[in-house]
């Protein structure tokens, strides 16, 4: 599963950069909100009968973002809205459970990419924060969270035109 999780990671890379643009870059795609946004609008702009057949596996993306987002176990135990961290200065940190799940799946796209302590992207979370999301959660992250660049393939193909725009201004930049 760890060749699908990293190509899978480099897709959504891409649609970060190319198609989908979200307004903060690769972190949007791990929310579940976001996903469920792009799921409703591929669901309605999608004729019933395709949908019958192209919808179970983006299904299958979103329900892995749940299943993650309950990976938060030590938030779940104590029945709070979110992921509270103890920061290393005494003060609290609380990531609402999209936030929490976003900023731990850049954590884990990023060490695939190698980036460690000396090398990081702007987007990356602090060491302090990607320590502590790490400790609480419990690791499991579902095979089926690969399947999230094809819910972003089917959003980015529900909008022709504006897909279309993107890709003649990349062409006019290069």
């Amino acid at each position: 599963m760890s060749a699908q999780r990293i190509l899978a990671f480099t897709l959504l890379g891409s649609f970060a950069d190319r198609l989908l643009t979200p307004k903060n870059g690769i972190e949007d795609l791990f929310k579940l909100s976001y996903a469920r946004a792009r799921f409703d609008e591929v669901r309605h702009a999608m004729p019933a009968d395709a949908a019958q057949i192209l919808l179970p596996a983006a299904q299958r993306a979103l329900d892995a973002l749940e299943a993650v987002r309950k990976g938060f176990f030590i938030a779940h135990q104590r029945k709070g809205g979110g992921v509270e961290i103890q920061m290393p200065n005494g003060p609290r940190r609380t990531y609402n459970f999209d936030d929490a799940v976003a900023k731990l799946m850049v954590v884990h796209r990023h060490a695939t990419h190698g980036y460690g302590r000396g090398t990081r992207p702007k987007s990356v979370v602090s060491a302090e924060v990607t320590e502590r999301l790490l400790a609480h959660h419990d690791g499991e992250i579902p095979d089926d969270l690969a399947l999230l660049p094809y819910l972003y393939l089917l959003a980015a193909l529900s909008r022709p035109e504006q897909i279309r725009n993107q890709i003649i201004d990349h062409v006019e930049r290069i």
